[in-house]
């Protein structure tokens, strides 16, 4: 009985904190500092970034057993035999292309950058999961950062704690 699957590229030993597994959050910030290289099926537009952690092995855990079991692993080969047939392109990612709409804190959020062919986009539905990378029919434009207020969110927490506001009152 399979419980649960742990993916190398999801699990990163991070310099920044103590050791510990965290996720892969400096792959982002390498980005920013330069071009990578990216794979991509121009027929299915569907895109791989190699990486160091495509050959290390996958670990399942065996529910009977509570033990690990380790099976080998090469994602790179899994994308160029799924695609051996197709035409597959290498694409630089463009410095400084990298956005997204949600938090950077979010682990599980859909991020689009811009290499010097296509617009990708890159996601994971859960944190056990790999990257998933695509090419996508969109247009980044870079402007000035638009300042947005939350209102509803502050709206509905001051409802909810009105004890906390402080409100000033007017001498008429």
């Amino acid at each position: 009985m399979k419980l649960f699957s742990i993916h190398p590229s999801a699990l990163i030993l991070h310099p920044l904190f103590s050791p510990c597994l965290y996720p892969a959050v400096h792959i982002d910030i390498k980005w920013v500092a330069g071009m990578k290289t990216i794979l991509a099926c121009t027929k299915c537009k569907e895109a791989f970034y190699p990486t160091i952690y495509d050959s290390y092995p996958v670990y399942d855990l065996n529910g009977e057993s509570k033990s690990f079991i380790e099976k080998d692993n090469d994602d790179k080969a899994q994308f160029l035999d799924l695609h051996k047939d197709h035409r597959i392109t290498q694409l630089q990612v463009v410095d400084d292309s990298f956005c997204s709409q949600y938090s950077y804190c979010d682990i599980v959020r859909e991020d689009y950058f811009i290499s010097t062919t296509y617009t990708l986009s890159r996601w994971r539905k859960n944190i056990n999961e790999p990257l998933r990378y695509q090419i996508i029919d969109a247009h980044i434009e870079f402007g000035k950062p638009v300042i947005q207020v939350q209102s509803d969110e502050l709206k509905r927490q001051m409802l909810a704690e009105p004890s906390k506001l402080k409100l000033n009152e007017r001498k008429s």
